[in-house]
């Protein structure tokens, strides 16, 4: 008892006035300890949780980091898997059809503006260009397979117009870099006419422009047309899908699952630290309960030892010379011993006795097979002779089961 009362933290009561107090103690803190209790399984119910969702967002990231490390492109993985259906139908090349934000992205040194270009250039970054040379089959294609998300494509022409030059110094067009290639010349006029948007570093900047965006991401599209899509951060660098590769968002991704791998571990620290205290308060709730059903008789440690030491000395006293216990002590030594030559004798009769049984079954043996055996012609003289001498030496020595065992007695005894 008094190993679980200090493993519950509890001091072991050297008094009936102490075990008393303690008792009322452990009355009054089981009764609060019913809330306590509450309280910690529910920490421990939010912890697991809590550690649940980091555990699945970090598969999440590594599922996200494993499919762009085998691609260069930042678009969504359904739209990606959308594309795969069409050139597996079409058995066209993927840089047949790209998204347009593969083929564009912010120029390096307008890099603080890329949150806000990418929510004015998402319309047009999740198109597919498809070139009007295969109109026809990538529209057939796409009506014939089920693509699992909504896919919206461009059927760009072989010749365009020349793009508009930008309204003013401050436009999007002087920020964004379109890659060289067919689509190129398109993607410029596309930009020309329906993104010329002013990049302006004041909400109030918008007043003064018919199509602009401020740097936090509000975009103004008309003349009184506002948008401001919060449903992720303008900074959030995992939404972003322009680019002609998608290194700056694998570093990002990166550094999203050492944040969360920190995230796992303490949230497993807390949650091991409030189960332990949760265990520890168990115990403690346990030792109280037992202490209120303790007597004092069960705690008195000087009784104890009192008892221990009479029964030690009474031990001694049994254990002299001339006590009683060392007498049964030699009688029972001589007994052990006496069993023990017993058993060693039954042991020795018992192979003579197997020794014997088996010279019989010998001699039986042998009479058997001299009694199929044919019989030589004798004289009556010589058989009467015979017939004398072996009753004779029968009388002598007769050979049975109980001879045997009694031979085998003697053999026991000798």
């Amino acid at each position: 008892m008094r190993t679980r009362l200090e493993a519950a933290g509890l001091q072991c009561p050297q008094s009936h006035a102490e075990l008393t107090a303690m008792q009322d103690l452990a009355g009054r803190s089981l009764a609060e300890d019913d809330a306590t209790q509450d309280t910690a399984a529910q920490r421990v119910s939010e912890l697991h949780e809590e550690r649940s969702r980091a555990v699945f967002r970090k598969q999440e990231l590594q599922d996200e980091l494993h499919a762009m490390r085998g691609r260069r492109s930042n678009i969504d993985r359904r739209l990606l898997r959308a594309r795969e259906t069409v050139l597996r139908i079409t058995d066209l090349p993927e840089s047949t059809l790209p998204y347009a934000a593969e083929l564009m992205q912010v120029r390096q040194e307008h890099s603080e503006w890329t949150g806000a270009l990418e929510r004015v250039l998402r319309p047009l970054a999740t198109v597919m260009l498809v070139p009007a040379a295969h109109e026809d089959a990538v529209r057939a294609a796409v009506d014939a397979a089920h693509l699992g998300t909504r896919l919206r494509y461009q059927v760009v022409p072989a010749a365009v117009e020349p793009p508009r030059p930008a309204a003013a110094p401050s436009s999007l067009l002087h920020r964004v870099e379109v890659a060289e290639g067919r689509f190129a010349p398109w993607l410029h006029a596309e930009l020309s006419s329906r993104f010329d948007y002013a990049c302006v570093d004041a909400p109030e900047d918008l007043a003064g422009v018919t199509r602009g965006v401020s740097r936090s991401g509000q975009v103004k599209r008309g003349a009184r047309s506002y948008e401001k899509d919060d449903r992720r951060a303008v900074d959030d660098r995992s939404s972003w899908i322009l680019g002609f590769d998608n290194e700056q968002k694998v570093e990002h991704y990166l550094g999203l699952l050492r944040e969360v791998e920190q995230q796992v571990s303490r949230a497993e620290d807390a949650l091991g630290a409030a189960e332990r205290e949760r265990s520890r308060a168990q115990r403690r709730r346990e030792a109280l309960e037992e202490v209120r059903g303790l007597q004092w008789a069960e705690l008195d440690v000087a009784a104890r030892r009192r008892e221990l030491r009479q029964a030690e000395q009474e031990q001694a006293t049994l254990l002299t010379e001339d006590g009683d216990l060392k007498a049964a002590q030699h009688r029972l030594d001589r007994a052990e011993r006496e069993i023990r030559d017993a058993r060693a004798a039954s042991q020795s009769a018992l192979k003579a006795h197997m020794q014997a049984q088996a010279q019989l079954e010998g001699i039986d043996e042998e009479l058997a097979r001299l009694s199929t055996e044919p019989q030589p012609e004798i004289s009556p003289e010589i058989a009467d002779q015979l017939a004398q001498e072996f009753a004779r030496v029968r009388s002598e020595r007769r050979v049975t089961h109980l001879s045997i065992d009694a031979e085998s007695a003697k053999v026991a005894d000798a």
